[in-house]
């Protein structure tokens, strides 16, 4: 399982498991994502989190995940993960 660092971090859970997914990571690892001692977000597979996005804030919502499928790996992603 990966314990990911959210402290400092730009990127939430769902853009950094898109990049860790193209990338080539192997879709089925467990990540969680922590801020310190601090579980922010239990151990789910990376394809769970590549496959949502981040829906902000509206009137009367608060900021969610919405799932949208996997990326489309391009012809590049998959050269080079290979290597």
């Amino acid at each position: 399982m990966i314990s990911y660092e959210l402290t400092g971090s730009d990127e939430g859970p769902t853009a950094i498991c898109r990049r860790m997914y193209l990338n080539g990571a192997d879709p089925d690892q467990l990540i969680e994502f922590r801020r310190g001692e601090t579980l922010c977000f239990e151990a789910r597979p990376i394809k769970f989190w590549a496959a949502q996005i981040v829906k902000e804030a509206d009137e009367g919502h608060s900021m969610r995940f919405v799932r949208v499928g996997l990326p489309e790996k391009s012809q590049s992603n998959r050269s080079e993960a290979a290597r």
